[in-house]
């Protein structure tokens, strides 16, 4: 399996922010489009997933579905996983013994599913991998359990070779 790694051509303030209201309006405006079934609602109504919800994701760069239907928002502060019902903070593992000792996700670039299921999260800290059993990230280590140091700032987007 071989990953590309890229860089984006444009300086980081000019990437596109995607927020949850731009997904949704997309979403909706490329429902029932052909002409066969297009008919326009007499109202639309939009429910904000968010709200009452104690989440300071901050800027929303990144929004990806899994195979498993699963939701993800990444942000300046944080990564999200929504499944319909309720959202759940992912966070880094820091390696130690101690299940309380966590890190939280910064800086996210983009979230990608390889053709093995694997999540990989690109941040800003580096690359990160999803493990669904513990539902937490781990940086990326080789053989020797030393970890794989990827420079950052140049991973912006993932794609499967």
């Amino acid at each position: 399996m071989k990953f590309l790694l890229a860089r984006s051509p444009l300086p980081d303030s000019f990437s596109p922010v995607i927020t949850v209201f731009t997904c949704l309006l997309l979403f909706c405006a490329f429902i029932n489009t052909s002409p066969a079934t297009a008919s326009i609602p007499a109202q639309i109504s939009f429910q904000n997933i968010l709200e009452n919800k104690d989440i300071a994701m901050g800027e929303g760069r990144v929004v990806f579905q899994d195979s498993e239907g699963f939701l993800w928002f990444g942000g300046y502060n944080t990564l999200i996983r929504y499944d319909g019902y309720e959202f759940r903070q992912i966070y880094i593992s820091t390696g130690s013994d101690k299940p309380d000792e966590k890190e939280t996700v910064k800086f996210v670039q983009d979230i990608f599913e390889d053709s093995r299921h694997t999540l990989w999260i690109a941040t800003r800290m580096g690359v990160l991998q999803f493990d669904p059993r513990r539902e937490i990230l781990s940086r990326i280590t080789g053989d020797d359990n030393q970890e794989i140091k990827i420079s950052a700032t140049d991973v912006l987007e993932f794609a499967e070779l």
